[in-house]
Protein backbone atom coordinates (compact mmCIF):
# COMPACT_ATOMS: atom_id res chain seq x y z
CA UNK A 1 0.00 0.00 0.00
CA UNK A 2 1.42 3.85 -0.79
CA UNK A 3 1.48 5.72 1.86
CA UNK A 4 1.00 9.31 0.51
CA UNK A 5 -1.10 12.67 0.98
CA UNK A 6 -2.59 14.98 -1.33
CA UNK A 7 -4.47 17.71 -1.79
CA UNK A 8 -8.26 16.81 -1.99
CA UNK A 9 -10.23 16.68 -5.39
CA UNK A 10 -12.91 14.94 -7.53
CA UNK A 11 -10.55 12.35 -8.63
CA UNK A 12 -9.66 11.27 -4.72
CA UNK A 13 -13.31 11.23 -3.96
CA UNK A 14 -14.08 8.50 -6.19
CA UNK A 15 -11.18 6.39 -5.65
CA UNK A 16 -11.78 4.55 -2.28
CA UNK A 17 -8.46 3.01 -2.19
CA UNK A 18 -7.72 6.76 -0.30
CA UNK A 19 -8.58 8.23 2.61
CA UNK A 20 -10.96 11.21 1.81
CA UNK A 21 -10.52 12.85 5.25
CA UNK A 22 -8.26 11.88 7.50
CA UNK A 23 -9.74 13.80 10.05
CA UNK A 24 -11.80 10.98 11.33
CA UNK A 25 -8.26 8.89 12.03
CA UNK A 26 -7.73 11.95 14.71
CA UNK A 27 -11.16 11.87 16.19
CA UNK A 28 -11.67 10.58 19.86
CA UNK A 29 -15.14 9.59 19.36
CA UNK A 30 -13.84 7.41 16.06
CA UNK A 31 -13.37 3.48 16.44
CA UNK A 32 -10.48 2.99 14.48
CA UNK A 33 -11.29 -0.87 14.24
CA UNK A 34 -14.07 0.68 12.58
CA UNK A 35 -12.11 2.73 10.19
CA UNK A 36 -9.86 -0.57 9.31
CA UNK A 37 -12.80 -2.49 8.95
CA UNK A 38 -14.96 -0.15 6.45
CA UNK A 39 -11.47 0.37 4.23
CA UNK A 40 -11.32 -3.02 3.80
CA UNK A 41 -14.80 -3.86 2.98
CA UNK A 42 -14.11 -1.45 -0.11
CA UNK A 43 -11.10 -2.57 -0.62
CA UNK A 44 -11.17 -6.28 -1.07
CA UNK A 45 -7.64 -8.17 -0.50
CA UNK A 46 -5.93 -5.22 1.49
CA UNK A 47 -4.89 -6.52 4.79
CA UNK A 48 -6.73 -5.45 8.17
CA UNK A 49 -3.13 -5.55 9.86
CA UNK A 50 -0.96 -3.37 7.27
CA UNK A 51 -4.05 -0.77 7.42
CA UNK A 52 -4.59 -1.17 10.93
CA UNK A 53 -0.89 0.06 11.37
CA UNK A 54 -0.61 2.69 9.15
CA UNK A 55 -3.39 4.54 10.46
CA UNK A 56 -2.17 4.01 14.07
CA UNK A 57 1.02 5.19 12.52
CA UNK A 58 -1.31 8.36 10.98
CA UNK A 59 -2.28 8.63 14.70
CA UNK A 60 0.95 9.32 16.29
CA UNK A 61 1.29 12.33 14.47
CA UNK A 62 -0.20 13.90 17.40
CA UNK A 63 2.76 12.69 19.93
CA UNK A 64 5.12 13.66 17.89
CA UNK A 65 7.82 16.39 19.46
CA UNK A 66 8.74 19.97 18.03
CA UNK A 67 11.81 21.69 18.51
CA UNK A 68 12.20 25.16 19.19
CA UNK A 69 14.99 27.28 18.18
CA UNK A 70 14.93 30.92 19.70
CA UNK A 71 17.31 33.32 17.57
CA UNK A 72 18.55 36.50 19.43
CA UNK A 73 16.65 39.36 18.30
CA UNK A 74 19.90 41.43 17.08
CA UNK A 75 20.97 38.77 14.60
CA UNK A 76 20.84 40.08 10.96
CA UNK A 77 18.52 38.64 7.73
CA UNK A 78 21.15 36.80 5.78
CA UNK A 79 22.17 34.68 9.69
CA UNK A 80 18.40 33.68 10.25
CA UNK A 81 18.34 32.84 7.13
CA UNK A 82 21.22 30.41 6.70
CA UNK A 83 19.86 29.32 9.76
CA UNK A 84 16.39 28.62 8.42
CA UNK A 85 17.97 26.99 5.01
CA UNK A 86 19.99 24.75 7.59
CA UNK A 87 17.68 23.81 10.27
CA UNK A 88 15.24 22.23 7.26
CA UNK A 89 18.30 20.53 5.04
CA UNK A 90 17.73 17.28 6.71
CA UNK A 91 14.26 16.78 5.34
CA UNK A 92 12.33 18.46 2.37
CA UNK A 93 14.35 21.79 2.01
CA UNK A 94 12.91 24.62 2.47
CA UNK A 95 12.84 27.80 0.13
CA UNK A 96 13.01 31.49 0.37
CA UNK A 97 9.10 31.36 -0.46
CA UNK A 98 8.81 29.21 2.28
CA UNK A 99 10.69 31.66 4.91
CA UNK A 100 8.36 34.69 3.57
CA UNK A 101 5.22 32.24 4.40
CA UNK A 102 6.27 32.05 7.86
CA UNK A 103 6.64 35.62 8.38
CA UNK A 104 3.62 36.29 6.75
CA UNK A 105 2.06 33.86 9.56
CA UNK A 106 3.18 35.60 12.05
CA UNK A 107 2.02 39.11 11.52
CA UNK A 108 -0.77 40.04 13.40
CA UNK A 109 -0.84 43.33 12.26
CA UNK A 110 -1.99 42.41 9.07
CA UNK A 111 -3.98 39.47 9.76
CA UNK A 112 -1.06 37.34 8.64
CA UNK A 113 -2.17 34.08 9.29
CA UNK A 114 -5.26 34.92 7.76
CA UNK A 115 -3.12 36.09 4.74
CA UNK A 116 -1.25 33.14 4.38
CA UNK A 117 -4.46 30.88 4.29
CA UNK A 118 -5.43 33.58 1.41
CA UNK A 119 -2.32 32.65 -0.71
CA UNK A 120 -2.50 28.65 0.27
CA UNK A 121 -6.32 28.46 -0.43
CA UNK A 122 -5.64 30.43 -3.60
CA UNK A 123 -3.46 28.21 -4.88
CA UNK A 124 -4.87 24.94 -4.42
CA UNK A 125 -8.18 25.88 -6.00
CA UNK A 126 -6.42 27.35 -8.91
CA UNK A 127 -4.89 23.85 -9.33
CA UNK A 128 -8.55 21.95 -7.80
CA UNK A 129 -11.57 24.05 -7.69
CA UNK A 130 -13.25 21.66 -6.13
CA UNK A 131 -11.27 22.23 -3.47
CA UNK A 132 -13.49 25.73 -3.07
CA UNK A 133 -16.10 23.33 -1.24
CA UNK A 134 -14.01 21.97 1.05
CA UNK A 135 -12.25 24.82 2.64
CA UNK A 136 -16.16 26.21 2.84
CA UNK A 137 -17.33 23.38 4.48
CA UNK A 138 -13.85 22.70 7.03
CA UNK A 139 -13.04 26.64 7.38
CA UNK A 140 -16.30 28.45 7.97
CA UNK A 141 -14.02 31.46 9.70
CA UNK A 142 -12.22 32.20 6.15
CA UNK A 143 -15.25 31.42 4.46
CA UNK A 144 -16.43 34.62 5.92
CA UNK A 145 -13.14 36.49 5.02
CA UNK A 146 -13.56 38.99 2.08
CA UNK A 147 -10.48 37.15 1.02
CA UNK A 148 -12.89 33.76 0.42
CA UNK A 149 -15.43 35.77 -1.68
CA UNK A 150 -13.46 37.43 -4.14
CA UNK A 151 -11.53 33.77 -4.76
CA UNK A 152 -15.19 32.46 -5.92
CA UNK A 153 -14.40 32.65 -9.30
CA UNK A 154 -11.54 30.06 -9.20
CA UNK A 155 -14.37 27.33 -8.56
CA UNK A 156 -15.56 28.01 -12.03
CA UNK A 157 -12.13 27.94 -13.68
CA UNK A 158 -11.40 25.43 -15.63
CA UNK A 159 -8.07 27.00 -17.47
CA UNK A 160 -4.60 24.87 -16.90
CA UNK A 161 -2.54 26.96 -18.72
CA UNK A 162 -0.76 28.51 -15.54
CA UNK A 163 -1.46 27.23 -12.03
CA UNK A 164 0.56 29.01 -9.66
CA UNK A 165 2.37 27.72 -6.37
CA UNK A 166 2.65 30.12 -3.46
CA UNK A 167 5.81 30.53 -4.68
CA UNK A 168 4.91 31.97 -7.97
CA UNK A 169 2.48 34.37 -6.19
CA UNK A 170 4.38 35.60 -3.82
CA UNK A 171 7.20 36.84 -6.88
CA UNK A 172 4.56 38.44 -8.85
CA UNK A 173 2.49 40.54 -6.12
CA UNK A 174 6.61 41.33 -5.07
CA UNK A 175 7.43 42.45 -8.45
CA UNK A 176 4.30 44.07 -9.71
CA UNK A 177 3.96 46.37 -6.74
CA UNK A 178 7.79 46.61 -5.93
CA UNK A 179 9.66 46.03 -9.25
CA UNK A 180 11.42 43.48 -7.59
CA UNK A 181 11.45 39.72 -8.52
CA UNK A 182 14.19 38.22 -5.57
CA UNK A 183 12.34 36.65 -2.79
CA UNK A 184 15.07 37.52 -0.63
CA UNK A 185 14.40 41.04 -1.12
CA UNK A 186 11.15 40.04 0.02
CA UNK A 187 12.50 38.04 3.22
CA UNK A 188 14.38 41.42 3.79
CA UNK A 189 11.12 43.57 3.99
CA UNK A 190 9.20 41.35 6.48
CA UNK A 191 11.41 41.38 8.64
CA UNK A 192 12.19 44.84 8.45
CA UNK A 193 15.60 45.34 6.40
CA UNK A 194 15.93 47.92 4.15
CA UNK A 195 16.97 46.79 0.17
CA UNK A 196 19.96 48.93 0.35
CA UNK A 197 21.27 49.44 3.50
CA UNK A 198 19.97 46.16 5.18
CA UNK A 199 19.38 48.31 8.23
CA UNK A 200 16.70 47.55 10.55
CA UNK A 201 14.44 50.62 11.06
CA UNK A 202 11.03 49.50 12.55
CA UNK A 203 9.05 51.90 9.94
CA UNK A 204 10.73 49.39 7.01
CA UNK A 205 8.49 46.43 7.47
CA UNK A 206 5.27 48.33 7.24
CA UNK A 207 6.44 50.71 4.21
CA UNK A 208 8.07 50.57 1.55
CA UNK A 209 9.07 52.99 -1.43
CA UNK A 210 8.46 52.23 -5.16
CA UNK A 211 8.37 54.64 -7.34
CA UNK A 212 5.38 54.04 -10.57
CA UNK A 213 4.77 56.07 -13.90
CA UNK A 214 3.60 59.36 -12.20
CA UNK A 215 5.77 60.01 -8.64
CA UNK A 216 6.34 57.80 -5.71
CA UNK A 217 4.05 55.81 -3.55
CA UNK A 218 4.12 54.19 -0.25
CA UNK A 219 2.66 50.57 0.32
CA UNK A 220 2.34 48.56 3.42
CA UNK A 221 3.98 44.78 2.21
CA UNK A 222 1.77 42.39 3.20
CA UNK A 223 -1.45 44.82 1.94
CA UNK A 224 0.21 44.44 -1.71
CA UNK A 225 0.29 40.48 -0.79
CA UNK A 226 -3.41 40.85 -0.14
CA UNK A 227 -4.44 42.97 -3.16
CA UNK A 228 -2.38 40.13 -5.17
CA UNK A 229 -4.44 37.64 -3.81
CA UNK A 230 -7.68 39.45 -4.06
CA UNK A 231 -7.97 40.87 -7.20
Amino acid sequence: MEQRFEVYNSAIAKDVAWIPDIAHIFDPDTSLFDLVNGYCEKNQGTSHQEVFLIMELLQGITSNQIGLIELASDLDIETVTEIFIRVNSERVPLSQADFAMSKIAVNESYGGNTLRKAIDYFCHMAVSPEFYSLVEKNDPQFAGTEYFKTMAWLRKDTEDLYKPSYTDLLRVAFTSEFRRGRLEDLVALLWAAEFSSRAFPTKASEDCRSDPPGGSSVRPVPHCIRRMVTR
